[in-house]
């Protein structure tokens, strides 16, 4: 039945959500020090997310910092590789006026799930801004993201065909899923080479509402070198 395939449907686009937020690469980078490693550990779509990623900066000093950037992430209570978000993208800080600035992100994610159901693969982009203030050694920001899943291609399980839909085909669904965001985050640069960051916030789901929770919570940390 088609309704069987549409319910896959959305319900890949609820496993989709996970890992998914705006990355947490160093504030402000040196001219000695222009790469990161970056680490981000809470509550974020799963109950605990983590995400390793790597950054560079193409720009220090008085010109605008813009950082490029890629980061791999998985729910950590059951660790499945099959559940994964892959990201890159670039993040540049347009306006800076004293301690001042605004970064402005964007990226591109593909994310993977898989069940006894289905499994699933979905392509989204992700928008966000963190106005605030970047000193050398704190921040203090908001943070404003617009997640979208663009594309999902979904493929139910020989045992879903057997069980529930004999005839249920494989085949790509659109957006299936969104998230807006809008929090808070407070950064410590406690050397030149260690920072941390605490960040939360409230999420909208959409229609998913009911289903995930509403708020985020995270510790991030990034080493430079």
């Amino acid at each position: 039945m088609r309704a069987v395939s549409l319910l896959l449907g959305l319900l890949a686009g609820v496993v989709l959500f996970p890992q998914r937020a705006v990355a947490d690469v160093a504030s402000r980078p040196t001219e000695g020090h222009p790469n990161a490693l970056y680490l981000d550990l809470g509550v974020d779509g799963a109950p605990v997310t983590g995400r390793l990623g790597y950054a560079r900066a193409l720009g220090t000093g008085f010109v605008a910092p813009t950082w490029v950037f890629a980061d791999a992430a998985i729910p950590l209570l059951r660790p499945d590789f099959g559940d994964f978000a892959l990201r890159s993208g670039a993040r540049v800080h347009l306006l800076r006026s004293g301690r001042f600035e605004l970064p402005v992100q964007a990226a591109v994610l593909l994310r993977g799930t898989r069940n006894v159901s289905f499994s699933a693969r979905g392509w989204g982009t992700e928008l966000g801004v963190q106005p605030g203030w970047y000193a050398e050694r704190w921040l203090l920001a908001a943070e404003l993201s617009w997640d979208q899943q663009w594309l999902t291609y979904l493929e139910p399980t020989a045992e879903h065909r057997s069980r529930i839909y004999a005839d249920a085909r494989s085949g790509w669904y659109g957006g299936s899923a969104v998230t807006l965001r809008a929090g808070a985050r407070v950064g410590l640069l406690s050397s030149e080479r260690f920072e941390l960051l605490l960040r939360a916030g409230y999420e909208w789901h959409g229609r998913y509402d009911a289903m995930l929770p509403p708020l985020y919570a995270l510790v991030s940390a990034n080493v430079r070198f």
